[in-house]
């Protein structure tokens, strides 16, 4: 299900999923931490591979930046799902 405006969601308890771009048998998966646009927007800037005058789309949800922590190369944009927070937390 997708998140509506008016639920919420554990940014901090996140999965990621993919094949990567190597020849894959198994899918794989990791536990990550949402990260704010503004941060994201600066994290993919230093990277050097983007414009510094590069523009983060705000309908984009970051997560992870962690160095070493990543499904596996290649699947940037794959499938990320969050923990729905319940009304009563």
């Amino acid at each position: 299900k997708l998140v509506q405006s008016t639920e919420s969601y554990d940014s901090n308890d996140c999965v990621v999923m993919g094949w990567g771009k190597q020849e894959a048998r198994i899918m794989r998966h990791t536990k990550l931490s949402l990260v704010e646009n503004s941060k994201c927007q600066t994290q993919i800037r230093a990277t050097g591979k983007l414009s510094s005058k590069w523009l983060l789309s705000d309908s984009n949800v970051c997560a992870g930046g962690e160095e070493g922590k990543d499904v596996c190369e290649g699947d940037g944009g794959g499938p990320l799902v969050c923990k729905h927070k319940s009304k009563n937390e």
